[in-house]
């Protein structure tokens, strides 16, 4: 759409010239051009003004209501000769209306009238066009600026555009301006919109309280303001949406889009009710959808008719397409029938490609899969049945030839000459534009074997020679890897198909969804919509918009109408409980719950680890950090090296993270990184492009479940090459398997654990070095001898665990005797252990070599042996209690029999 400003200079924008109507621009004075025509807004805002209005509109209907009566009277009397006619006088009677005289000319003017009563209804029904078709080639406005005002039909006065319900709602905020003695202002035509039901639909789907809204905008009525100069704003900018979006006229929804967007006092009111300029867009981009649904669905029904119903053009001149017929699917024939899904409109990319036919070439749709490129054929499809497009592309057929279907069961032979075939039809009848979807397909088939079709070639030569007008889709790798280099790439102009944002998947998403709406009997909300293309974008990576969330719509409403059913209003908790089930990811908002376990999660993680304050901190932060969305989410939710020696509660620390926060030790991804100490072990990690159930270890396991701890036990141990293949994901939040699939790690909490540099811990501690200097040379030089700069230089934080001391040892005894005590529990029994008890299990346990390591087992030995003997010999029963003393002496307590 191109526009420019428009002042008269004869007289200066007024309008009047020597006491006249300006004969230069015909009283105009000053408006904007658009596209070739001259927009303005002409409309006397009085009294007298309206009451014309209404007596001709009252003149208008009583005109038809008078002639349906004549017309009714003059057909009645028809009726009633006729019977009598036929009754009394059977032999001589005569047909009526072939008659002469009063009678039958009466009854004539009858039928004329009740036809004109039909024609004027029809021409109301059917919305005469009050805003003219937006044109798809571009207009030089300056070009006509000099023969528009000698032409009455490219003048356009907004206030004759307006739907009646937009012509009432203006006559009914003047009375309200009145009423309160003011000048009209844009806050007390949005206070008039608030009666009609589309206006209401469409704060109901934005979750809006009307009386909420209602009160806010009364309130703001009474507010002391100057006039608002922006009356012709607001309907100029109503005109340009409804020209934009191709309406027939200014309806009350985008009356109210434009109010909420212009002025600035309407814009507060609704923003104080969450509404803000990107939800008006929106809501009006699905009111637009519905409603343009209806209306093309009728007007392109009423030009398919004109179409012919075989394959010939309106001329009869186009020959049979037999084999073009077998291979391929007539798009503009499932147009015809309204086989589509609704979508929201991609007229630029549209516009793009028939500017491409236009130029004599041919065009290519280069994007993504799921980005929406059936879309655009689609989209096309429906323009050439309407023929809403140039004359290169009227009156023929869009057909998409199936590549796999061409080449499938034929040798290289026969392949070949089906294409030549098809090709020479589509030449002949010169009434097809071909379609080749995924087109990389049949450029695959030359790859180098002996004997295979060079069906690039056989493409360019015949669509270059025979000048025949293609479409071909494909993927930005495909194009680059298959089309680029080869004699293809010179026929075909690109067109690149991007991701579509989110505003514009959101839009896409609305134009949609009324038909999961009327299947499952759910009914989505604007925000619900947001919600759920947002947290698709953010979280699912291995697909693209607008089909990755155009894939769970009938899911999630098959999810809400399980938990909530039938006829009931989506909302954002509906699908956030829905993603956090289906990805495994917490998408919601932090709960109450949530909220006090994060701020309490390091007393929750010291009730498993002793003495590693610095690591319970740093995971603490990272997970707040996360779930309050205060971190790079293109990254990690933090990279962690945790270094100390053996059996100090480096793993320990990750398990105790998954058992808190996720409430399962085990919900962690666990690598032993001795077992990758040879590069050909990375097979194992990403996955084997040979042979079945070759997916990699990593990558599996975090795509079914993306948000979990990611544990490298050991790293040092790998291959340097192994190593490597990590500086990617703490990179990026990205690694790929061998099969080309992209595994997201930005919701992973990646953690190693080393014991490089555990030998010069031992040896500085009996040098009674201090900590901090331990750390310093550790981090400085120490860790150098094991891993590259490049590769430390990527974590968030390198922790150095502290040695343990027999304080500590006690500590965690206590810890690991409390589990035993958990066990029991499960059996009814209870058990107690004495303070000597414990110091002489932690004595035992405590190696200065490997830390609380042997602990474990020394447990096992002392206490859980001996008490799984006293069960399985009947000894210890269910409500008995076992007490545990000094030399692993056990005392049993028997309980009271009832």
């Amino acid at each position: 759409m191109t526009q420019e400003a428009f002042v008269c200079q004869q007289c200066h924008g007024l309008g009047i010239a020597e006491k006249r109507p300006c004969r230069e621009c015909r009283g105009v004075g000053h408006g904007v051009l658009i596209d070739g025509f001259l927009v303005y807004w002409h409309k006397n805002l009085t009294t007298e003004e309206f009451f014309r209005d209404w007596v001709r509109g009252t003149i208008k209907s009583a005109i038809r209501l008078t002639a349906f009566l004549v017309s009714l009277t003059g057909i009645l009397y028809l009726i009633f000769k006729i019977f009598i006619g036929a009754s009394i006088y059977p032999a001589t009677f005569r047909f009526f209306p072939l008659a002469l005289g009063p009678e039958q000319f009466f009854f004539w003017i009858s039928v004329l009238t009740i036809l004109f009563v039909y024609a004027s209804l029809e021409m109301d029904l059917a919305g005469m066009r009050l805003i003219p078709r937006r044109s798809h080639k571009e207009d030089d406005n300056s070009r006509r600026l000099k023969f528009f005002i000698f032409s009455d039909n490219r003048h356009i006065n907004i206030a004759d555009t307006l739907s009646p319900d937009a012509g009432a709602a203006l006559y009914e905020a003047f009375r309200l301006a009145k009423q309160m003695k003011q000048p009209l202002r844009g806050i007390h035509l949005l206070f008039a919109l608030l009666r009609y039901d589309h206006v209401r639909t469409v704060l109901a789907r934005l979750g809006v309280n009307l009386n909420e809204l209602g009160g806010k905008i009364t309130r703001a009525c009474l507010l002391e303001s100057v006039a608002d100069e922006d009356i012709e704003a607001i309907f100029l900018q109503a005109y340009q949406r409804a020209y934009v979006s191709q309406q027939t006229d200014i309806d009350v929804v985008t009356l109210f889009t434009a109010v909420g967007t212009v002025n600035p006092l309407a814009r507060e009111v609704l923003y104080d009710v969450r509404v803000d300029e990107g939800k008006i867009n929106n809501v009006l981009a699905w009111h637009l959808s519905v409603k343009r649904q209806y209306e093309q669905w009728r007007y392109r029904r009423a030009r398919a008719k004109r179409r012919p119903r075989n394959r010939l053009d309106k001329a009869m001149t186009a020959i049979a397409t037999p084999v073009l017929d077998y291979f391929s699917i007539d798009v503009t024939e499932l147009a015809q029938w309204g086989r589509f899904l609704p979508t929201a409109s991609r007229s630029a990319v549209v516009d793009q490609v028939v500017r491409i036919f236009q130029s004599g070439h041919d065009a290519i749709l280069v994007g993504y899969p799921g980005v929406g490129k059936s879309g655009v054929i689609e989209e096309l499809a429906e323009r050439m049945v309407s023929d809403d497009v140039p004359a290169i592309l009227k009156d023929k057929r869009l057909v998409s030839v199936s590549i796999a279907k061409l080449v499938s069961g034929a040798t290289p032979a026969e392949a070949e000459a089906r294409l030549l075939q098809l090709l020479d039809e589509v030449a002949y009848s010169r009434n097809i534009v071909l379609v080749i979807e995924e087109i990389q397909g049949a450029i695959g088939i030359t790859s180098g074997q002996p004997g295979s079709v060079d069906m690039a070639a056989v493409l360019a030569r015949t669509i270059s020679q025979r000048s025949t007008l293609c479409l071909a889709t494909t993927t930005p790798d495909a194009y680059k890897r298959a089309i680029e280099r080869t004699v293809l790439s010179g026929i075909f102009e690109k067109v690149n198909l991007d991701e579509p944002s989110i505003d514009e998947t959101i839009q896409i998403v609305e134009a949609r969804v009324g038909t999961v709406e009327a299947k499952h009997k759910i009914y989505f909300s604007y925000d619900a919509i947001a919600r759920l293309v947002e947290l698709a974008a953010k979280y699912i990576h291995d697909r693209y918009l607008p089909q990755k969330a155009l894939s769970l719509l009938d899911e999630l409403a098959l999810f809400v109408k399980e938990r909530r059913g039938e006829k009931v209003v989506m909302t954002l908790m509906d699908v956030e409980t829905f993603l956090n089930q289906k990805l495994g990811i917490p998408v919601s908002q932090v709960s109450e719950n949530e909220t006090q376990l994060l701020l309490h999660f390091e007393e929750r993680l010291h009730e498993r680890i002793i003495n590693q304050d610095t690591a319970v901190t740093a995971v603490s932060e990272a997970l707040r950090r996360a779930r309050a969305e205060l971190r790079d989410k293109k990254k990690t939710i933090v990279n962690l090296l945790f270094l100390g020696p053996t059996g100090v509660g480096k793993t320990e620390l990750a398990k105790a993270v998954a058992a808190v926060y996720f409430g399962d030790q085990n919900r962690m991804v666990r690598l032993d990184m001795t077992e990758y100490r040879e590069l050909s072990s990375l097979s194992r990690l990403i996955g084997s492009a040979e042979g079945v159930g070759s997916r990699g270890i990593l990558t599996e396991a975090v795509r079914n479940n993306p948000f979990t701890i990611v544990l490298l036990d050991e790293i040092e141990k790998a291959h340097s090459d192994i190593i490597n293949v990590f500086l990617q994901v703490m990179d990026d939040a990205r690694l790929t398997d061998s099969r080309g699939q992209t595994t997201d790690f930005t919701n992973v909490i990646l953690i190693a654990t080393s014991n490089a540099g555990s030998d010069f811990i031992q040896e500085a501690l009996k040098a009674d070095m201090p900590m901090p200097e331990i750390e310093r040379q550790i981090l400085e030089s120490e860790l150098k001898r094991y891993f590259k700069p490049e590769f430390l230089n990527r974590f968030d934080n390198i922790v150095v665990f502290r040695p343990l001391n027999r304080d500590h040892v006690i500590s965690i005894t206590r810890l690991m005797l409390k589990k035993v005590e958990q066990r029991l529990l499960e059996h009814g029994v209870t058990i107690s252990v004495t303070d000597r008890a414990v110091d002489e299990l932690a004595d035992m346990g405590f190696n200065p070599l490997y830390g609380a390591r042997p602990l474990r087992r020394v447990i096992q030995e002392k206490v859980d042996s001996p008490i799984a003997r006293l069960i399985l010999e009947g000894r210890l029963k269910r409500r008995d209690h076992v007490s545990i003393e000094l030399g692993g002496q056990l005392s049993i307590k028997k309980a009271e029999q009832y």
